[in-house]
């Protein structure tokens, strides 16, 4: 009996430890000091310039365009993604006319599949497969302050997918005491912005050799305006035509 009682307690602590730890729940990685000394980043994100990026081997360099001619967010044009050992960089071009109120609830999001598992994560909203959601993490950030002012994208939210593996809906739950180090940009015009995360302060262990990753922008009160990456629009313009994120190989 005493036997059989303490594996019904073993049991019992099981359960427990599983509730209170979401299977999506992020292994709190990202715990480094996020010190740059030392390192020659391939692109000056402060330069305001994207002439770094022609240096690069266009082979590890992820680019997304708006092509579609009838996009149901049409406001991002061009995504550029490239990562090494250090930092995932990207650019972003697109329509400044279309954020009509530059502010604190205007800016834009980045999504990571982290783990490059179609297997782990959620939120099939933006991007494809349809109902077969795989992102693992969402940033959330502004680049201007309430008197539109442009601003860095630092600190972004950074939250993990807490809903259902595959789902779908918003079920992002956010990461307390992220590194303000983590993420820095500049808008290099009005309607390009350049940036960088850095890996080591992503609250993310599960890493493979590459990742992938999809951006949008929002107006005024977090209203949707661009997406990329992104198709034609379907059902006679009233869905998002959804498609696979871009995947991105780290440069180590």
């Amino acid at each position: 009996m005493k036997a059989n009682w303490k594996l019904a307690l073993m049991c019992f602590a099981t359960i427990a430890m599983a509730a209170c730890n979401p299977q999506n729940a992020p292994d709190q990685g990202g715990g480094g000091g996020g010190d740059l000394d030392g390192y020659n980043p391939p692109i000056d994100v402060t330069d305001k310039s994207l002439a770094d990026w022609d240096n690069l081997d266009p082979a590890k360099v992820a680019v997304a365009e708006l092509k579609a001619e009838h996009p149901y967010f049409p406001a991002l044009k061009k995504v550029q993604v490239y990562a090494d050992s250090i930092c995932i960089f990207y650019a972003l071009t697109f329509d400044p006319t279309a954020i009509t109120a530059p502010n604190e609830t205007a800016g834009y999001h980045i999504y990571l599949n982290a783990d490059n598992d179609p297997n782990t994560g959620g939120h099939w909203d933006l991007f494809g497969p349809q109902n077969k959601g795989n992102e693992d993490l969402l940033f959330e950030g502004s680049v201007w302050d309430n008197d539109g002012n442009q601003t860095s994208y630092l600190p972004p939210h950074v939250e993990y997918w807490s809903g259902p593996v595959g789902g779908d809906d918003w079920k992002w739950t956010e990461i307390a005491n992220i590194n303000e180090k983590i993420s820095l940009s500049q808008f290099v015009s009005d309607g390009v912005i350049e940036g960088y995360l850095i890996r080591d302060l992503i609250p993310w262990k599960k890493w493979s050799d590459a990742f992938e990753i999809g951006f949008d922008l929002y107006d005024d009160n977090y209203t949707g305006v661009g997406l990329l990456p992104q198709g034609e629009a379907t059902d006679n313009g009233q869905q998002i035509g959804r498609q696979s994120k871009l995947k991105v190989t780290f440069d180590e």
